[in-house]
């Protein structure tokens, strides 16, 4: 029976792209046809004294290619399947710790040929930083930057890889920029850990709404990387508004993560690909997180994709909570609940009393004093209490504002969160002076938000304006909104 072939890399080059990786074996094949099964895809390993040390076997020792033993493909005595071998530590020093993958610190030096700058175009790039993984099983190559992930398959003779066309690397800067390559090559020396390779291909750098095109050729060097990965936790999180646990590397598709304190859990929503990747974590619809509370991050496995163990996740902190008042009219600014400007007639017309906040996150808004992304109270619930209610009168410089992007919600610390139903624009009827000129008006309204399930003696009311994203397409002019007599009823 003849050597058998896969569709993108035949096992004995498979096994040679192993050995690049500073991992020996030999391919499995075998001339004897009592064995009527397809050669199986298992890498044979001999060890060192016939037996695993702990760890420091010699998986780097040349096996014998699988044979057939009575009508059954085996490996040959004194070697076992790669799948059994534990090669962490194992081979040179500086060597890859994985059996079946590794990855690298790549930095690269990028030529722009007869590049021209000039109507808003930016300067080209002339470096390109990431991490490489290498899967020689699976026969395919990731890159990573913070803006960017990309998997693509790749063949071998062994000892080079040639990437297939089409596979993205990340650059700094707006969301979209990238280097799309044609070409790109790399050969590993297992050694001494290490890599070099050049690619080609098409530069597309980000500026606001715009996206200019390089032709860029690539040379690159990597050093093994045995950093695991990390999160940053260094910042408190708003339990409205949490930001997205982003890992310093990508993780395997299996990981799950868990937020844990005083007995309570909170499992956190994977960021996936269609790569089978996971980027990190983003919190869930609900519960919502208590204020002012240590939580432990909790992350099964923590390991990046090469099997990099990483420290400790860490913990998360919460803000701390507003303060607790029967209600919120914003008159005694000493004294507010929690977050929001505070203005009187000078800046816009109150809607009731001399004082009301204001909700306002616009870019184009006209009078930066006037921005007031968020407004929180912590209101106190009575027996018989059913509905949170406050005021709203929406402004802005356009005739139909958006609203795309403002939430209005309330929410049961460590339980449930309601939220309010806004309408996809704003109608405003009349106009009135302001500190920032003219603006137009819409009419008072109350808005009800039932209180949450599970609610006892207080609930946080949360109104946010969310900061446009240069990711997010052209920005819309949204509403403003002027806000008062938040209570509970």
């Amino acid at each position: 029976m003849g050597r058998t072939r896969g569709s993108l890399l035949t096992i004995a080059a498979r096994a040679l792209l192993l050995a690049a990786l500073g991992v020996g074996t030999v391919g499995c094949g075998d001339s004897h046809s009592a064995c009527t099964a397809p050669i199986p895809n298992v890498y044979c390993i001999r060890l060192v004294g016939g037996a695993p040390d702990g760890g420091h076997n010699g998986c780097t020792d040349v096996g014998a290619g699988i044979v057939c033993e009575a009508g059954e493909w085996k490996c040959p005595a004194g070697s076992i399947p790669l799948q059994q071998c534990d090669c962490e530590g194992g081979g040179a020093p500086g060597a890859p710790r994985s059996c079946t993958s590794a990855s690298f610190k790549v930095h690269g030096q990028l030529a722009v040929p007869g590049a021209a700058t000039g109507n808003g175009a930016p300067a080209p790039p002339t470096s390109q930083d990431f991490l490489l993984h290498v899967d020689p099983v699976a026969a395919s190559v990731v890159s990573f930057t913070e803006m960017t992930v990309d998997r693509a398959m790749t063949t071998t003779d062994g000892s080079s890889f040639d990437v297939a066309s089409g596979f993205r690397v990340g650059l700094p800067g707006a969301c979209g920029s990238d280097v799309t390559y044609s070409t790109f090559r790399f050969s590993v020396d297992g050694p001494t850990g290490t890599l070099a390779g050049t690619g080609t291909g098409t530069a597309n750098v980000g500026v606001g709404d715009e996206l200019f095109s390089y032709p860029v050729t690539l040379t690159f060097t990597g050093t093994l990387d045995q950093a695991g990965p990390a999160f940053d936790l260094t910042a408190a999180s708003d339990p409205f508004h949490p930001t997205d646990l982003r890992a310093s590397r990508p993780l395997p598709s299996s990981a799950t993560a868990h937020l844990v304190a005083g007995g309570e859990s909170i499992t956190l929503v994977p960021l996936q690909t269609t790569l089978g990747l996971v980027l990190g974590f983003a919190f869930p619809a609900a519960p919502l997180p208590r204020y002012g509370t240590v939580y432990d991050v909790q992350v099964t496995p923590w390991q990046d994709l090469a099997g990099n163990a990483g420290a400790t996740p860490g913990q998360l902190t919460t803000r701390a909570a507003p303060l607790l008042v029967a209600g919120e009219d914003f008159e005694d600014p000493s004294a507010v609940s929690g977050d929001g400007l505070i203005v009187d007639a000078t800046a816009l017309p109150p809607i009731s009393g001399q004082r009301s906040a204001i909700l306002l996150d616009d870019q184009f808004a006209s009078d930066p004093a006037l921005q007031s992304p968020h407004i929180a109270a912590r209101l106190k619930v009575a027996p018989g209490d059913t509905v949170v209610r406050f005021a709203v009168r929406p402004f802005s410089h356009a005739t139909s504002p958006s609203t795309q992007g403002i939430t209005m919600q309330a929410g049961v610390p460590g339980g449930a969160i309601s939220t309010a139903v806004l309408p996809a624009q704003e109608t405003l009827t009349t106009s009135a002076p302001s500190s920032s000129g003219s603006l137009g008006l819409g009419d008072v309204r109350t808005v009800e938000l039932p209180l949450p399930a599970g609610v006892t003696s207080e609930v946080i009311v949360d109104l946010h304006a969310r900061t446009w994203s240069s990711c997010g397409g052209l920005p819309q002019v949204r509403a403003g909104y002027l806000v008062d007599d938040l209570r509970v009823e």
